[in-house]
């Protein structure tokens, strides 16, 4: 399966009072992860925003916890494209531990979706972002 992965450390600022990752933050892990992902194809939010002012935006998401991630694991973070539309795109993440890799810990789907701040409303992807996610566009095999 063609996809993006990244390593992320739990800290104790990620937990709850019981050392679990707070639900909330694998939000975070996954905006790390798509922002790192950009990056890894040539792009920047940054250069986006100030060149052509266009911000990628989150439209919905979706979350399934299935185990409980705790201080100090080391999350791989998997990513890929399952959706790509003119004027947005659907991410897919997998979240599981480097010590028990076959143990899926979360899942996530985020629509994202362009919006061009000069107008202020949604716009069309560049096409060479498009073009560079499409080379992720897939659904994950069963490894």
């Amino acid at each position: 399966m063609k996809s993006f992965e990244a390593n992320i450390r739990v800290y104790y600022e990620d937990t709850d009072a019981g050392g679990v990752v707070y639900h909330a933050n694998y939000l975070k892990f996954f905006e790390r992860v798509r922002s790192d992902f950009l990056r890894f194809l040539g792009f920047a939010h940054l250069e986006m925003r100030e060149s052509k002012g266009l911000v990628l935006m989150i439209k919905n998401l979706d979350i399934d916890y299935l185990k409980p991630a705790h201080l100090d694991d080391v999350l791989t973070i998997r990513s890929w494209i399952s959706e790509i539309r003119p004027a947005s795109l659907i991410f897919k993440h997998e979240v599981r531990t480097v010590a028990s890799p076959e143990t899926l810990i979360c899942t996530g789907q985020v629509r994202i979706f362009c919006m061009d701040l000069h107008k202020k409303k949604p716009g069309l992807l560049p096409p060479e972002l498009s073009a560079a996610y499409a080379r992720f566009l897939t659904e994950p095999s069963s490894d």
